[in-house]
């Protein structure tokens, strides 16, 4: 806005490939996305998103890119072992740089940068990239910054935190970020507690103090009212959580993932509503109905449980319905699976989707 007649150019490169690589021509409608493309490739210079098997990922898919071209360096200068591991003869692209860079194509073409592969965390299983889950963050109209960490012992105990500085005159609230980010991401990339910050503390050289943060999960707990569980059924629920969380006191507005829950204690506690309540629920449910209060309205007698198939046809899911579109269905490959493929949700209205749960 100072200097409208001015271009912004965004440009990306490792020193092994002559420094530039890719440049990105900054637009206002940039200004609107989460974070600002690295764009395409200069001038001699070739570029591909690999998979850890060497083979090219489709758009929106993560991959980590890799350079070549008529600017890649002959190595590393009297390091024969470092060249071997990052200078890579490509069997269908020839001779390529690892950037040890995580990037993914756009529909139109654009490279958008992600994170470091050496960033990636195993939480639970997975390979977590705070950085992707910083750009979703980013891109919630009431969120200006975005922190991501994972803090905890080993990959079972791990727990993803998430902080986030309100937007000018926005009060986003915890429970509302984790609806939006449900409705983006996979259920293993959710954090597990969300807290909001008036201001990020900063280090000496600009960047973002991690270390000092608070624990959103702490801080939530003390800061919150507590409810006592009403009736026999949240006070039962309530007691299953207790046990499996182990936090002794647990209140009817108590979120199961700011608590600390995740899909392996989901699991677990399903396993204890079926044998307790007699009542069998999806395991997506705890996304719907993640607090006490929520969870128990489906436990009640009286109520309708939400149902385990998605069509009367049982486990047979035909494969030709009605209409045009082709059918998609998701298979879950391994126990609690069927939370990753929440994400595709948006797309029952371009395809006829199923699932088991």
């Amino acid at each position: 806005n100072t200097l409208p007649l001015t271009t912004l150019i965004n440009g990306y490169g490792p020193t092994e490939n002559t420094t530039f690589t890719t440049c990105h021509t900054i637009t206002r409608g940039d200004l609107n996305r989460a974070c600002i493309p690295i764009g395409r490739p200069v001038s001699n210079t070739t570029v591909f998103l690999l998979d850890p098997s060497g083979r090219p990922v489709p758009p929106g898919i993560p991959g980590e890119l890799h350079t070549g071209g008529d600017g890649l360096a002959i190595g590393y200068h009297r390091d024969a072992t470092l060249t071997a591991e990052k200078f890579i003869e490509h069997p269908r692209f020839g001779r390529l740089y690892r950037t040890g860079d995580r990037c993914r194509w756009t529909t139109d073409g654009i490279l958008d940068f992600i994170g470091r592969n050496d960033h990636q965390v195993k939480v639970r299983g997975f390979r977590i990239e705070p950085g992707e889950i910083e750009a979703v963050l980013l891109s919630h109209p009431e969120v200006s910054q975005a922190k991501v960490a994972v803090r905890g012992g080993d990959s079972g105990s791990k727990r993803i935190l998430a902080w986030v500085q309100p937007a000018a005159d926005a009060s986003p609230e915890p429970s509302a970020i984790r609806h939006y980010l449900a409705d983006i991401l996979p259920s293993f990339m959710c954090p597990d507690a969300i807290g909001i910050v008036g201001r990020f503390p900063i280090t000496a050289n600009g960047k973002i103090d991690s270390r000092a943060l608070p624990d959103p999960q702490a801080e939530q707990q003390t800061e919150k009212e507590y409810a006592p569980p009403v009736g026999e059924t949240e006070q039962r629920l309530a007691g299953i959580w207790s046990d499996l969380l182990g936090i002794p006191e647990i209140g009817r507005n108590d979120g199961f993932f700011s608590l600390g829950g995740h899909s392996l204690i989901a699991l677990r506690m399903f396993s204890r509503l079926s044998r307790e309540f007699g009542r069998s629920l999806p395991l997506s449910s705890i996304i719907s109905h993640s607090t006490v209060r929520e969870l128990a309205l489906l436990l009640e007698p009286d109520q309708p449980a939400p149902a385990l198939e998605t069509s009367g046809s049982g486990l047979l899911v035909p494969l030709s319905p009605e209409g045009s579109q082709p059918p998609l269905v998701c298979i879950q490959g391994f126990v609690a699976a069927c939370m990753t493929c929440l994400s595709t949700s948006h797309l029952t209205s371009q395809c006829e989707s199923s699932g088991q749960d």
